[in-house]
């Protein structure tokens, strides 16, 4: 049996995004809104646009 999940709403996603700039973790996020941590960590890996690092060339 599969499970289901619920969508985050626009203003979830726009507190996710405040309480992370807060340094706030997943866990935390997850209390205040209600939502399991993994939803939160769900969320981000799938709608955060990946990070480039540039790596920079030896001595």
């Amino acid at each position: 049996m599969g499970r289901k999940h619920s969508h985050l709403s626009l203003e979830e996603r726009e507190m996710i995004g405040m309480m992370l700039a807060q340094g706030k973790s997943r866990r935390e996020i997850g209390r205040c809104l209600g939502r399991h941590h993994t939803t939160i960590g769900r969320e981000l890996e799938q709608n955060t646009p990946p990070i480039y690092i540039r790596v920079l060339p030896g001595p």
